[in-house]
């Protein structure tokens, strides 16, 4: 492969079928169609043995073809729940916060959503970085999304990644006739080259793109004499990123396909049964009239003339609807199970009241899958990170490290927020109780030892509090707060000679 990097269009063009014949783009194919719901049993067909002992097509019997979009939800749960309240970074720089806050808006948000449910669908996903429109010196950098099935890597003999190619069709007008052509992309560390095929099929250099190769970014700029002048410049790495799902790129449809077409016939078949064999099949001796006008007595009449010989008899089919329906719901619990995912119809008791102990039991295979994807997913914002601070220092002539940013994710989950209340409730009850009593006794302790029982259940910083001692600031009495009405006697200090012996 490393002779596509030296211009070679034949090993070029070999290695973007072999691409997109490939065991892994075949997988991650089928988990897009699955994900779009275009699941195998819309292929389904029915077959029957004929006289001739022939398997044809019965086009004739019920074939009806329900695709349940499991595969949809689990990655939308996976998406939704890891980035629910986005991405954020954080410096102690303010200044440098809010330059970053310049790049890190609702597009890059967005961005990651993408690449998280991209890598979750295809076992991987590509990232690559480009720059805006405009001056060289002034316009910032943006990132997009390099769709998988149309981009591969290129490595030398030690695995080192030297180079990224990515392919993909677009209209073209050719002799009067709009056709699709397709195109290809080879990046590099210091340029890219692009191709497209001609009439014979075959891949040449572009014509249409000039300077070609060219640097990852071109800008036109005023010379001193007025004139536009095309100016490159290269990023010093390849502008792409892999984000891979999982350590062996798979993707999260793979363990759970077989049970989502097993659940999608057991469902259609007994649709199909249903429909079938929803009415009885009359059975009959001695009977010579038109079958049609039986039907018609039968239902009007509710009986037929037979010979003296004659019979007549109903039959009805059973149709196996508990066991498919068993079936079901072991694959429907499979399903979730093995695709990490969160299932919310298997938390709920008999009462209908789910507490967060079941949630969050309910959430522990969705967040064992997620701890993985997020470590894959660090990895794609530490390279953001990097590109983005460069970009910063580049623009405004600054030397902010992008080691000092703070990554924060955090993930939301379902919870039982009228526990939550009454938890809090609780615990503010406990607190008062608690408060309460110390109160009660107040006047017999140190002050100091009373200030430092209360900052403790009301969770008050006790070195503030000291140091406001320390600095004379006048702190309210504790005395007399014992009593609501706060006129409890006090024993004062000194002369204790009314007091009866034995008190």
């Amino acid at each position: 492969m490393l002779d596509i990097i030296t211009g070679d269009v034949k090993a070029l063009e070999q290695a973007i079928e072999a691409d997109k014949h490939s065991y892994d783009k075949e997988n991650a194919e089928a988990a897009q169609r699955y994900y779009d719901y275009e699941h195998d049993i819309l292929s389904n067909k029915i077959y029957f043995m004929n006289d001739n002992e022939q398997l044809v097509e019965d086009k004739y019997a019920s074939n009806i073809k329900i695709p349940h979009p499991f595969f949809t939800e689990i990655v939308s749960q996976s998406v939704s729940t890891e980035l629910a309240n986005g991405v954020k970074l954080k410096v102690e720089d303010e200044e440098f916060q809010v330059l970053l806050e310049e790049y890190w808006d609702e597009d890059i948000q967005l961005f990651l959503q993408e690449m998280l449910e991209g890598a979750s669908i295809k076992g991987k996903e590509y990232a690559y970085v480009r720059q805006l429109p405009g001056e060289m010196q002034t316009s910032r950098i943006s990132f997009q999304v390099s769709d998988s099935l149309q981009t591969f890597t290129i490595t030398d003999e030690s695995g080192d990644v030297v180079g990224v190619v990515r392919y993909y069709t677009k209209p073209m007008l050719r002799d009067d006739k709009q056709v699709e052509v397709e195109h290809a992309e080879v990046w590099t560390s210091e340029n890219v080259t692009f191709y497209l095929k001609n009439k014979d099929n075959a891949f040449i250099i572009n014509p249409d793109k000039s300077p070609n190769p060219r640097s990852h970014i071109l800008a036109e700029q005023k010379g001193e004499d007025g004139k536009p002048v095309l100016l490159g410049k290269s990023f010093g790495r390849i502008p792409f990123r892999k984000l891979k799902n999982n350590k062996k790129e798979k993707t999260d449809l793979e363990p759970i396909k077989e049970l989502i077409d097993d659940y999608d016939l057991m469902n259609a078949f007994m649709s199909n049964n249903l429909q079938d064999y929803s009415g009885a099949i009359y059975v009959t001796k001695g009977y010579n009239d038109d079958v049609s006008k039986l039907r018609m007595n039968v239902r009007s009449k509710g009986g037929i003339n037979v010979d003296e010989d004659g019979a007549f008899d109903m039959k009805t089919y059973d149709i196996p609807v508990d066991g498919r329906v068993k079936k079901m719901e072991l694959d429907k619990r499979n399903i979730y199970k093995f695709g990490m995912a969160f299932d919310s119809t298997a938390i709920s008791d008999s009462s209908g009241s789910v507490t967060n102990v079941q949630i969050m039991a309910g959430y522990s295979l969705l967040m064992m899958k997620l701890s993985k994807k997020e470590a894959h997913l660090k990895t794609l914002i530490d390279w953001m990170i990097e590109l983005i601070t460069e970009d910063i220092n580049r623009r405004y002539s600054a030397a902010y490290d992008h080691r000092d940013i703070e990554v924060i994710i955090e993930r939301e989950t379902m919870v039982n927020r009228l526990e939550n209340v009454q938890i809090e409730k609780t615990e503010a009850e406990t607190k008062q109780l608690k408060l309460t009593a110390l109160l009660d006794i107040a006047m017999f302790l140190p002050q100091e030892k009373v200030l430092r029982e209360i900052c403790d259940i009301v969770e008050l910083d006790w070195n503030e509090i000291e140091a406001m001692l320390l600095e004379d600031v006048s702190l309210p009495s504790l005395q007399g707060v014992g009593d609501e009405n706060g006129d409890d006697e006090q024993v004062g200090e000194g002369d204790r000679s009314d007091i009866p012996e034995g008190t």
